[in-house]
């Protein structure tokens, strides 16, 4: 950087994505000046908190309203599937052959093998193909890149909308 260059910060965090831009007052070698241009700003339905609404709204499409109100009573269940899928959430890359597992036998006897499988065919049957799942074991799911791509686009449309709108 140099003298009077303008620098955008987004700084994504678990509950919030905050936007800042400052501009340089100061040579690189000088002691350290900026101006705020544009202060703190952001949105609160932009963090990753949202990734696991959408991940629960796909749920609740893929279970069905029976399985999905006995998913919502079980907390300890519920607690134990948004952790793993949090342990998901992070390491996930985006690459295109990329697979997660999420494991759904917290659920105990309410999510037999059968019972998944015919979940799995139902939704294959009534989503696009790269939205396919497979079961993995007798109780783990295995949600394909584009889908988990899905949890997180409506974030990234917010975030980009916001940041286009910023003139210097």
């Amino acid at each position: 950087m140099k003298k009077n260059s303008i620098v955008m910060v987004l700084d994504c965090g678990g509950g919030t994505v905050d936007i800042t831009v400052h501009k340089l007052l100061c040579d690189p070698q000088e002691k350290f000046l900026c101006q705020e241009l544009i202060p703190s700003s952001g949105g609160c339905e932009w963090g990753s908190k949202y990734v696991d609404l959408y991940f629960e709204e796909f749920l609740k499409d893929f279970f069905g309203n029976d399985l999905f109100n006995i998913y919502q009573k079980n907390a300890l269940a519920r607690l134990d599937i948004l952790r793993d899928f949090e342990i998901l959430k992070r390491k996930f890359k985006g690459t295109k052959d990329e697979r997660s597992m999420i494991k759904l036998s917290y659920l105990g006897e309410d999510m037999t093998t059968a019972k998944l499988n015919k979940l799995i065919q139902e939704h294959n049957s009534k989503n696009p193909s790269e939205f396919a799942l497979k079961l993995k074991g007798s109780a783990n799911v295995e949600l394909p890149s584009d889908l988990m791509c899905s949890f997180f686009q409506p974030l990234f449309e917010n975030i980009k909308n916001k940041v286009f709108i910023f003139e210097f």
